[in-house]
């Protein structure tokens, strides 16, 4: 029997109906606060901080053993919407050499602090 992390019996997120619907909504919640922090801040810092922000939240989240439901709808469905990889790795092909390397160091450093910092309450 597979288990996930917080010892439950590991269920895809789609074996259920109910659950694929708590993930969309969620997604679509994420989805529409991403695009309205980037119409009010675009560019190659706001990705960063969004993503590190999500991490944080993720983190938060998760150290908490929330019920199925709530990691479904705030941590797969929200917070995976919320934050992008793609629109990261853009941002940082798009920039110059220097900054697209210290956007990696920035985003994924930011984002390792964050997680280690939730880990030591």
């Amino acid at each position: 029997m597979n288990r996930n992390l917080n010892g439950d019996r590991f269920r895809s997120p789609f074996s259920r109906p109910a659950d694929l619907a708590l993930v969309f909504l969620g997604g679509v919640a994420g989805a529409s606060a991403r695009g309205l922090i980037g119409e009010l801040w675009s560019g190659l810092w706001s990705t960063s901080a969004i993503n590190v922000i999500g991490t944080a939240l993720l983190a938060a989240l998760l150290l908490r053993n929330p019920q199925r439901r709530l990691r479904l709808t705030a941590g797969i469905g929200f917070l995976g919407s919320f934050t992008t990889f793609s629109a990261f790795a853009v941002d940082t092909l798009e920039a110059t050499r220097v900054v697209g390397v210290a956007n990696v160091v920035v985003t994924v450093g930011l984002g390792w602090l964050v997680v280690r910092l939730a880990v030591r309450r």
